[in-house]
């Protein structure tokens, strides 16, 4: 991705102890990035946080999973307050970073999609975009896309599915037989397509940019449901 990381570690809910995180974290890196306590509940605290320390651009997205994600300004550094549930918080992810840091390193996103027919039926209608997960399967004719059952937040959904789409929000579902591109795992798009590229790949620079771009870091500081995350890429690297 063009960036070196670092982890912080789980932190315990407290203001005092996440807030001395965040800015030792906004201290050494170019952005940050948050893992739970993006809600509006007392006890969520990562907005307020992030308030004290720069400017809150939004809280809340119209999107289903991840409405609670929150974007924050702190002097020229994104800080960004992903949601704790670890399937929303990798959508989100893979919604948002990359946008932010191609454009922090001065490079392009390209994205290699997969078209895919529909296998069943998936309902919405609640006013935010709806992101499903889907196992993608080559049936010899074309590919097909079966959506992932079950709740959003769940991890078993993530570590099944080899991509995702989107239904546009004030939308009546989409129905099976559809055919709409999907966002595959980069290892998925290779297989069912034989392309040699990832869907997302970072490595190709800006015309703009005359100049290499300094190398970038950004941390992660988990708030919570870090097992969880951890979890979903072992259950990943076991599949593969």
């Amino acid at each position: 991705m063009g960036c070196d990381t670092v982890e912080y570690g789980i932190v315990r809910d407290k203001e005092k102890l996440i807030g001395s995180m965040l800015d030792r974290a906004l201290n050494e890196c170019h952005m940050v990035l948050m893992s739970g306590g993006s809600s509006v509940g007392e006890k969520d605290a990562a907005c307020r946080i992030m308030a004290a320390r720069g400017e809150i651009i939004f809280h809340g997205i119209a999107m289903k999973p991840g409405k609670p994600t929150i974007l924050c300004k702190s002097g020229k550094k994104p800080v960004i307050g992903l949601p704790g549930h670890p399937g929303a918080a990798f959508l989100v992810s893979r919604l948002l970073l990359p946008q932010l840091l191609c454009s922090i390193g001065g490079r392009k996103v390209r994205q290699y999609p997969v078209q895919a027919r529909l296998a069943e039926p998936v309902s919405a209608n609640h006013g935010r975009a709806q992101y499903t997960a889907v196992k993608l399967m080559d049936n010899g004719e074309n590919v097909v896309a079966v959506p992932a059952r079950g709740q959003s937040g769940l991890i078993t959904n993530l570590a099944y599915s080899d991509g995702f789409f989107c239904i546009p929000r004030d939308t009546e579902g989409a129905a099976a037989g559809e055919t709409d591109m999907f966002s595959a795992r980069p290892e998925r798009a290779r297989t069912v397509l034989y392309s040699a590229s990832c869907f997302s790949e970072y490595s190709e620079k800006s015309s703009e940019t005359k100049s290499k771009p300094p190398k970038s870091a950004f941390a992660v500081a988990s708030v919570d449901f870090c097992s969880g995350e951890r979890a979903v890429l072992r259950s990943r690297s076991r599949n593969t």
